[in-house]
């Protein structure tokens, strides 16, 4: 499938105005294609995906009034639409959501596709959603920018023109090892279409940090006591099953989802994003029956593996864990639960093997620096490792991989789901296998297209932190201190090394410039505000964060910060911004729907119910220029529309506000949203939104 290169440029310049205008610059609809019909016909393939949902649009702006035909794909992953146009409209628009790869019965990643059809027939796959997003990245593309010459080099060595990533990689094994490249970059999100799930379900919470009573001796003793199993049926966007013999709701909006486990009456929410082989990872919380203050509320990590009950093909579920899982890893973590607030990072991670009989992983040791100025590492070296399986002894997404430290002092652990960056870890001491520290913890493939700040390049962007010490201040006063907030970097070659991020505007490191660790696609910023601790005193500036980087140059993470109060300060924050590399794009432009799904996690102690009351609020943001509609359901059933406002598109990091909710009843909502990331940072105020108090800090999740 090829196209000449007059035919190529002049799409990536048709693509180039319609992402960036969508539908104000007059980029056509349904309706500029003439009248009649015309058919479509394709496959989508990761392998061959079969009951994908395939939507085909006339616009880069992917809402359901550009929308020209959709369908299904059969049990071959082929697909054949009739669209409601007389021609087929150049580009092509085309996403598509669930399904099943027949190869391995695990679901299928979301994907994008934008281009030219072959005669009406186009192959949807990871490369063309790599292709889709770069080319939101890039803006105005032409020779000259090299945009054929980035994708070959991120793909695969030796693909001479960029438009063999239209082809079938199921066809052609150059595009099958450039497909594992993007499939290991961590970025791919996925759905769960209907049917029935074994869930297991690996975490660590603030309650088993420096507890005497609980003990990790070991990889066994974790597997034992930290993993948790049970089975969910997936009925449209509903979750329910039963986990550790717990009864389970839930609710899955496009690649999120948010799971209520309740147990005696103490409820477990659990929050997070679906990618590849069902994985998943997140945050959760512990809510007692009658919580009094937040600190009643307990907090950890997860990572979860999703695994179809039918058409599980276990020994190619085996081959793809260790194609996309083997090679060097990056790290980056961060202390959350406990008193260590250390942050570092790692190279030389290198994973062997994945045995298929045992699923026994093997790994090499790793060299550990802590930020700000650890000049000397500490070696870290592989004692054990597994892909964690089932009761039934079916191969899970996870990886847990066990460490020691020097002289045996600690047992370090790392859990990370197979197809994300996002996992967590724990560190014990040898003697007595008390865990001490806690966090979370990225690890990203060097062998893969993984995102990256580029050494030696000059980036600046903006960054919004969603601390709960917003809660009961005046929003004004939390947009001026945590919003607005610029900076400029530039990153090394050295990603051992840590470099200064200088503030150029805002408050939310006061007068004192931060220092961000950089480590393949990743980003952990320290700043402690004169003071090497988060502890009581150390106030609003002190803080940890960790972050990943998306193709766009959206940046996604979590942070904690210093607090008066000390229970608080290891409380995970939304952490959200966009990195724009200087020298020769601008932020890319959105319009479009998203998938949206909320919740709530912090308040006010006098509105501490809130938390319980409402589980999650879902449903869409179809954005449009300067304005967007969302539509959404809460957990209590309650319906409605808002219109709301658009702020900062120039920046890339959107600012979507205005009031939700029934009228007389609605609250002024401010969501920050990086473009191409799958995470917003929410704040809520009572009022009109003006000089009015932030009474909720939440986290929405939004996929293409």
């Amino acid at each position: 499938m090829f196209i000449s290169l007059g035919r190529f440029l002049l799409l990536q310049l048709m693509i180039s105005a319609l992402v960036i205008c969508g539908s104000g610059c007059g980029s056509g609809g349904s309706g500029s294609s003439g009248s009649g019909t015309s058919s479509l016909s394709g496959s989508v393939v990761d392998g061959y995906v079969a009951g994908a949902m395939v939507r085909v649009y006339s616009s880069s702006e992917l809402s359901p009034e550009n929308r020209i035909g959709s369908g299904r794909t059969d049990a071959q992953g082929r697909f054949n639409l009739t669209l409601n146009v007389g021609r087929i409209p150049y580009p092509l628009y085309i996403k598509t959501s669930g399904g099943t790869d027949i190869e391995t019965g695990l679901p299928a990643p979301s994907l994008l596709f934008v281009g030219e059809d072959q005669g009406g027939e186009v192959v949807v796959t990871p490369l063309t959603d790599m292709h889709y997003k770069l080319a939101l990245m890039h803006g105005l593309v032409g020779a000259e920018d090299g945009l054929v010459e980035r994708l070959n080099a991120l793909l695969v060595d030796n693909v001479q023109d960029m438009n063999t990533i239209f082809g079938d990689p199921e066809q052609d094994g150059l595009l099958k090892d450039a497909l594992d490249k993007v499939l290991a970059s961590g970025t791919q999100t996925s759905t769960l279409s209907e049917g029935n799930y074994t869930v297991v379900i690996a975490h660590i919470d603030n309650t088993q940090v420096n507890n005497a009573t609980f003990t990790c001796h070991g990889l066994t003793d974790f597997l034992t006591n930290n993993v948790a199993q049970g089975s969910l049926t997936v009925d449209g966007q509903r979750l329910s099953g039963r986990i550790s013999g717990q009864n389970a709701t839930g609710h899955i909006q496009g690649g999120s989802f948010i799971l209520d486990i309740n147990a005696t009456g103490d409820l477990t929410r659990l929050a997070g994003t679906v990618g590849l082989m069902g994985s998943a990872a997140g945050t959760y919380i512990n809510i007692p029956p009658e919580p009094s203050t937040l600190s009643d509320i307990d907090r950890g990590a997860f990572a979860a593996s999703f695994i179809q009950e039918e058409g599980l093909v276990v020994n190619t579920v085996k081959e793809l864990a260790r194609r996309l899982y083997s090679g060097k890893r990056n790290l980056l973590f961060r202390d959350t639960l406990g008193q260590d607030y250390d942050i570092g990072v790692a190279s030389d991670l290198t994973i062997s093997d994945i045995d298929p009989s045992t699923l026994a992983v093997s790994a090499s040791g790793f060299e550990v620096y802590l930020a700000p100025d650890d000049v000397n590492a500490t070696s870290i070296s592989f004692t054990n490792g597994t892909l964690i399986s089932t009761n039934s002894s079916l191969p899970s997404s996870l990886i847990a991989l066990e460490f020691a430290e020097p002289g045996l002092s600690s047992r370090d652990f790392f859990i990370q789901p197979i197809g994300l960056r996002q996992g967590f870890y724990l560190v014990s001491k040898g003697t007595n296998g008390e865990v001490y520290a806690a966090g979370q913890a990225f690890l990203s493939s060097a062998n893969s297209t993984t995102p990256h700040l580029e050494p030696f390049k000059d980036y600046s962007g903006r960054i919004m932190a969603v601390s709960l010490n917003a809660t009961g201040q005046n929003r004004d006063d939390v947009l001026w201190k945590y919003h607005g907030t610029g900076f400029s970097t530039t990153p090394p070659d050295n990603p051992l090394q840590g470099f200064a991020m200088k503030t150029i505007d805002g408050e939310i490191f006061g007068s004192a410039e931060a220092t961000l660790l950089f480590n393949g696609g990743m980003l952990g910023l320290y700043h402690h505000d004169g003071m090497d601790t988060l502890d009581t005193g150390s106030g609003l500036y002190a803080q940890r964060a960790i972050m990943e980087i998306f193709e766009t140059g959206a940046v996604q993470g979590t942070g904690i910060f210093g607090n008066s109060n000390p229970d608080l300060i290891n409380f995970p924050c939304p952490y959200v911004g966009f990195a724009l590399k200087n020298e020769a794009f601008q932020a890319p432009s959105y319009n479009g729907r998203l998938d949206f799904l909320y919740r709530i996690l912090y308040v006010s102690d006098s509105e501490i119910s809130e938390i319980r009351d409402i589980s999650y609020v879902y449903g869409t943001l179809n954005i449009t220029g300067s304005s967007a509609v969302l539509s959404y359901t809460d957990s209590q059933g309650e319906t409605g529309q808002a219109t709301l406002a658009v702020d900062d598109r120039e920046t890339g990091l959107y600012h979507i506000h205005g009031p939700i909710g029934p009228s007389g009843q609605a609250q002024y909502t401010d969501i920050f949203w990086p473009v191409g990331g799958t995470k917003g940072a929410v704040l809520v105020s009572s009022g009109s939104g003006t000089n009015d108090p932030i009474v909720e800090v939440g986290e929405a999740f939004m996929t293409f």
